[in-house]
Formats: structure tokens, C-alpha cells, sequence
């Protein structure tokens, strides 16, 4: 097992990244028991209020629930290209069930008017970490949901933006966790643009807000922060894997061999506005107007191992498989007392349906990890894993898919990405039979070929 930061303990000793100030550096706020910005300038206080913080200094916090901190004027952001950075601790935990209201931390946000930004919504058994897309005048986020933060931890967040190049990236503890590269990103006129920024959330500590006038790289971002090795995810959603899956000798007798020839309609259910075309290679599905969702007929057992391939032919959309779905007392999918389902992904995460998904493949970012898998009904985040996908046109990937009673395995061209084992309990029961489906988002263009599934031999 290959965790995300490397374990100093190891060594017996902590080495620091260098902290070299990169250049660059506009604004910064320590909110070290004061709310002055460097080089010049102070916040407006609200309900500030400064708690211990890091490493024997303070850090900020708001005084009053719904009311920031302080308020910040930033009149030199640059909305072409720049960095925005800062360390957060929640102080609260999250609901444990979803009838219960969500806690969000607006850690930095735009006042009437678009700009960057940071918050946190803590949901029941995950956490959004979220970023507005700068430019964009609808609200919509540059989002990575993780298992869950823990209270009382401190996490470093950035933000980089470069709207000549239309790359967004959200970094935690120097790492991407999501990114796009959108080169028809709009930039909002000088009138759209906020001029001041909330800043503090009630219940949540904030530290070191920093903001630059170019994008840095990872290192950059480290050795700004002052990020060590001991400054990583443990157990937050992000365990990694990178080892051979060999189950071979676990494959039982043949129960679906899909190599979508003659009557292959027969046999799969379209659900949303996509476009299905057999050629020599396999089925290419074509997600251009909506979001799709493709299910087998066939009911798969409680245990199997299913291995496909999967060959993009344009880079974009997130692709997601989709295994032992039912409807939520144990029907089939297809019972037509269900309500119906379009593509939407709400029907899928919070319908009528329970299953587990794996997404595995995002055209749209190049540096951050894609691969997670979920349990449904809830959308609970249970583990994230490797990306072993060569997102290149063309270049097939053999994927498997192992379900053995609680145990689930997602491997790439046989190297471990996912390996978990569902507890049964805290996320609901361990979902058994059920259908499996291949779903594509919007601009998702994707040959799937040579589908086998076995039952799994003791």
C-alpha cells in the first residue's frame, strides 16, 4: 500500500519543505491574533475571533454562526492568473445522517460579485471541499468529495486559476485532487468582478491566507504553506494501491460474455439522451446531449469478477460503472412500479436505487485523481484509489471488477486501484445481486468491448 504523503516516522525524523517565499505574493493574512493584511491594509471586523492555532500561533474564527469574521477588500486580485491559499481546521463535526443539515465553512467567499474563494460542506459520512469557478456566472464548483475531515486537524487548501490556458486545479496539502482544462472559460467584466471577500466561518479555524498573481506548482505550494511530511490524509478517503491483481484461479463458470454483435439492443437498457453505435471493436457510446446510463439486462450474483475494455475516443466526462443495483426493498431495477430515470445522477445516488460505483476516467483534468469508489443510496465516499488509465485516445484499458461477499476490487491493467471491504453497517447492508451498468457524462465518447463476468470460485 502506497499512502499520499510519505510517513517520516519511517525515517525517525520530520523534514520540513524548504520556506522559501515563492514570488508572486500579493496578499497575506496570518490572522495571528490581528486581522492585518501584508503589504498594507486590514480587514473590517464582523465577529472575529481568534482561537490557538497552528504551531503556537492564532488563528481566526467567527464569533456568530452565519456571520463571517471579518470582511477583506482585494483590489489587486489578479482574474487572469493566480493562486489562492490558506490552512483550515473544522472545529465542529459533520451531521451523521441526512435528515440532518449540512455544516458548511465559508472559508473565503466573493461579496456580490464573482471572484475565488473556498468552503467546506460537511455532509452526512463525506465532506465537499469546494471552489468557485471563477469566471462563471452561474454558482458552480471545482469539487473533490472526501470520506470525511477530522475535527480538530489541520488541512492546507489551494486554489490555481489560469484563465489564458482555461486550467482551474484544487490542491490539498500540495496535492491535486481535481482540475479542469476548459479554454472557453469567460472572464467577468470589471463591473461583475467582488471587491471584498468574507472571511471566517463560525466553527472552523483559518490560518496564513495567502494570494498570488500566477499559479504555483506543487512544490511552490509546499514550500510556501510550510507543509511537512506529517501533513497528509491518513485515512480521509484517499488510501492508495499499486500492486498486481491476480484472480485467475477465482474465476468460476461464465455467466455474461458481451462482445455486442448481432441483438445486442436486446440485451442493455439506455437511460438518458446518449448515442449507441455497434462497430468492429465493441458498443461506442457517445454522451453529447445529457448524461447517459446503459444497464445489462442480466442480473449479476452476489459474487462475481466482470473484466471489459475500455477504449476512449475523445478525452472528456467522467465514466462510472455501476454493480449491484437494485431498487431500495430488493426489486429489480426494471420494476416498473420505480420511478423513472433519465441520466440524472440523483436518480442513481439518491433514488430508489441502492449499488455501489466506481468512477474511473475524467477526460477533463490531467493532474488529479479520478478513481473513487461510492455506495448508494447516500453517495457515501468509501475509499478513493489510483488512476492507471492512459486517458489517450485510442489506447484500450482492460478493467476489472472484483465483488466477493464484502470485499470489492477495482483493478486497471491488473494493478490494484481500489480494495475495500464494506463494514455492512454504517453505510447500510452489503448490497448482493443486482445489474450492472456503464454510465457516461456529458462529452464522454467511449468503446466498450470484450464484457466477461464469472461467478467466483471458493
Amino acid at each position: 500500500m502506497r499512502w499520499i504523503c510519505t510517513l517520516a516516522l519511517l525515517t525517525g525524523s520530520v523534514i520540513a519543505v524548504s520556506a522559501e517565499e515563492p514570488a508572486g505574493l500579493i496578499y497575506h493574512a496570518s490572522f495571528d491574533g490581528h486581522l492585518r493584511l501584508e503589504p498594507g491594509g486590514e480587514a473590517r471586523p464582523v465577529a472575529p475571533l481568534f482561537v490557538p492555532g497552528r504551531d503556537g500561533r492564532q488563528a481566526l474564527t467567527s464569533a456568530l454562526p452565519g456571520q463571517p469574521a471579518a470582511v477583506l477588500r482585494l483590489p489587486n486580485l489578479d482574474f487572469r492568473q493566480g493562486t489562492l491559499m490558506l490552512w483550515y481546521r473544522p472545529d465542529v463535526p459533520g451531521p451523521d445522517r441526512h435528515d440532518k443539515p449540512n455544516v458548511t465553512h465559508h472559508l473565503i467567499m466573493p461579496r456580490e460579485g464573482l471572484g475565488p474563494g473556498a468552503q467546506v460542506v460537511q455532509l452526512p459520512h463525506s465532506v465537499a471541499v469546494q471552489f468557485p469557478l471563477v469566471w462563471a456566472s452561474e454558482p458552480r464548483w471545482l469539487q473533490e468529495i472526501f470520506g470525511h475531515l477530522v475535527t480538530g486537524k489541520w488541512y492546507h487548501l489551494a486554489y490555481t486559476w489560469d484563465h489564458d490556458q482555461g486550467d482551474l486545479c484544487q490542491w490539498v496539502f500540495g496535492e491535486p485532487q481535481v482540475d479542469i482544462q476548459d479554454p472557453d472559460l469567460p472572464l467577468p467584466t470589471e463591473a461583475d468582478r467582488a471587491k471584498e471577500y468574507a472571511v471566517g466561518a463560525n466553527g472552523a479555524a483559518l490560518a496564513d491566507l495567502r494570494v498570488y498573481d500566477r499559479p504555483l506548482s506543487s512544490q511552490e505550494i509546499r514550500a510556501a504553506a510550510g507543509i511537512t511530511p506529517a501533513d497528509c490524509f491518513y485515512a480521509e478517503g484517499r488510501q492508495r494501491f499499486d500492486c498486481r491483481l491476480d484472480i485467475e484461479d477465482r474465476k468460476g463458470e461464465l455467466v455474461l460474455a458481451e462482445d455486442f454483435t448481432e441483438g445486442w439492443e436486446e440485451r442493455w437498457v439506455l437511460e438518458g439522451p446518449g448515442v449507441l453505435e455497434a462497430v468492429p471493436q465493441g458498443l461506442r457510446m457517445r454522451a453529447e446531449a445529457g448524461n447517459i446510463v446503459l444497464w445489462n439486462r442480466q442480473a449479476l450474483p452476489h459474487d462475481f469478477i466482470a473484466e471489459w475494455d475500455f477504449t476512449p475516443q475523445r478525452i472528456g466526462g467522467l465514466c462510472i460503472v455501476f454493480f449491484c443495483a437494485t431498487g431500495r426493498e430488493g426489486q429489480s431495477i426494471f420494476d416498473p412500479a420505480l420511478p423513472p430515470r433519465d441520466g440524472n445522477f440523483l436518480h442513481y445516488i439518491l433514488g430508489a436505487l441502492n449499488c455501489y460505483h466506481i468512477s474511473y476516467a475524467r477526460g477533463a483534468g490531467r493532474r488529479a485523481p479520478n478513481t473513487a469508489l461510492r455506495k448508494n443510496w447516500g453517495f457515501y465516499r468509501v475509499q478513493g484509489g489510483h488512476d492507471f488509465i492512459p486517458l489517450q485516445p485510442g489506447v484500450t484499458s482492460r478493467l476489472t471488477l472484483v465483488k466477493r461477499g464484502a470485499l470489492i476490487q477495482f483493478a486497471i491493467n491488473g494493478r490494484l486501484s481500489l480494495n475495500w471491504v464494506d463494514d455492512g453497517r454504517s453505510t447500510g447492508g452489503v448490497w448482493g445481486a443486482g445489474h450492472f451498468g456503464l454510465r457516461q457524462m456529458t462529452g464522454a465518447d467511449v468503446v466498450y468491448s470484450n464484457l466477461r463476468v464469472w461467478s467466483v470460485r471458493d
